[in-house]
């Protein structure tokens, strides 16, 4: 469902709020003229820089993965002396590292500006949902509305919830998918999301952050028996979810 289906109905929630038909028309409208910070900058309205920065978005193709793994690299400098010492390496994303990711399923969109990439982002299907992975935008692109772009058109192609991961020091990447529209899930209940779709180490479970899209917060926890996601007790068995994530470290750069 696309999200501004949603104001089709006759009452819709928001956080927790219920809208009437009227009250989510006006918002409907509201979000409709908003201008973002990608058209502030820009000077444009908001659905003309959607649609400018939505032709700018392709797949990656067999000759960008040199490029793609030096925009990712060149913006993951931000966590340096941020993330804790133990999880940072160099180079943060080795040209091994990412063919691996490649062959486990992930599948990367750039936005390419001037002929070039200047910010890529990674969708994988992992069992029942699908993963935002390695978002990153090259630093002096930063700021202009294109990891917004790249992260609404996943969006608009997914149809399942989706996750993503990140380092909890990372203040600017949580605001981010924040101000997007994701929400924070409880600690116990990303530890649970982390063991089922990810394979991360303890470490790393301790120091990240997991956010979920927001029309699937309020549905089932994976392995959950007994309610619509607000309850971390597993089934029996739940432990043994083969479906994981490779992901030897975090997957959101400084958009």
């Amino acid at each position: 469902m696309q999200f501004l289906d949603w104001f089709k109905t006759p009452m819709l929630h928001w956080g927790i709020y219920e809208l009437t038909r009227q009250q989510a028309a006006e918002l409907e409208q509201r979000l409709k003229t908003r201008r973002t910070p990608a058209a502030r900058f820009a000077g444009e309205d908001t659905l003309a820089n959607h649609d400018r920065f939505m032709t700018r978005i392709r797949p990656c193709r067999d000759d960008d993965p040199e490029s793609i793994v030096a925009i990712i690299n060149t913006a993951a400098e931000a966590y340096r002396g941020v993330i804790p010492a133990d999880r940072w390496h160099e180079p943060y994303m080795p040209r091994a590292e990412f063919d691996r990711e490649i062959a486990a399923g992930v599948v990367f969109y750039g936005y390419e500006a001037d002929g070039k990439l200047a910010g890529v982002m990674g969708l994988q299907s992992v069992g029942d949902v699908n993963l935002i992975r390695h978002a990153y935008v090259l630093p002096g692109r930063q700021r202009r509305g294109i990891g917004g772009a790249l992260l609404e058109h996943l969006r608009q192609m997914s149809t399942r919830r989706i996750l993503v991961g990140t380092w909890e020091a990372a203040h600017w990447a949580v605001s981010f998918y924040r101000l997007h529209g994701f929400e924070l899930v409880a600690p116990t209940r990303k530890t649970l999301l982390l063991k089922t779709y990810w394979s991360v180490p303890d470490r790393q479970i301790e120091v990240s952050a997991v956010l979920a899209s927001p029309h699937w917060m309020k549905l089932r926890s994976p392995g959950c028996e007994h309610c619509s996601g607000c309850c971390d007790k597993p089934k029996i068995g739940a432990g043994n979810v083969s479906f994981k994530s490779n992901d030897s470290h975090s997957t959101l750069g400084k958009l």
